[in-house]
């Protein structure tokens, strides 16, 4: 038996165990800022959905969620196959699929790098806690200014208040977009900006 060498091992099985659950601890992290956003966007869907402010949807209310989430899901099909259905079969093959993935690939890999470009200022190619940091607070700066935009556009007399004609105007716009009426525009309700 060599003392020293069962030490060492010892040492980095312990050393092993502590990456391990650090590499957990940021797994878990990483999924309940997913759930937290998903939950928050539930929320803000459901209340557009919510005419009378109850706190709950009506069946009249849910019938109607329900019918333009199945709308959406048949804009987005459609315009998946405007865009990748190359040989008009009216389905996508293994190879349109392909190309399909490999585009959102791209977009995904161009946005991580502006990311990195922007808020990546000791160029190690990670954003570190700080970092983060000061991407979240931009996208909440960002999310604000976005809102006040739209409220704005909204706000027919100018007085800095949303009627109730304004507000109905507002929600007509914003379940079109839950409907997938606007996939070719870019811009819209930040909320739903990635939602497709």
């Amino acid at each position: 038996e060599n003392p020293g060498l069962d030490s060492a091992a010892e040492s980095f099985r312990s050393t092993k165990d502590k990456m391990h659950r650090s590499d957990e601890k940021k797994a878990q992290r990483g999924f309940k800022n997913k759930h937290k956003y998903r939950k928050h966007l539930l929320r803000r869907v459901l209340r557009l959905y919510d005419g009378d402010q109850s706190g709950n949807l009506s069946q009249e209310e849910k019938n109607e969620l329900e019918n333009d989430l199945n709308t959406r899901c048949d804009n987005i099909k459609a315009k998946r196959l405007a865009d990748y259905d190359s040989d008009g079969s009216g389905d996508l093959n293994e190879e349109e699929w392909n190309a399909l993935l490999a585009a959102r690939q791209e977009n995904f890999s161009q946005k991580r790098s502006e990311i990195l470009e922007q808020y990546d200022s000791d160029e190690d190619g990670v954003l570190s806690r700080q970092e983060k940091k000061a991407l979240r607070q931009d996208k909440r700066e960002t999310f604000r200014t976005k809102r006040q935009e739209l409220r704005a556009t909204f706000d027919a007399n100018q007085d800095g208040e949303l009627d109730e004609d304004e507000r109905t105007a507002l929600r007509t716009y914003l379940k079109e977009w839950i409907r997938g009426e606007h996939l070719e525009e870019s811009g819209g309700p930040l909320f739903l900006k990635h939602w497709h």
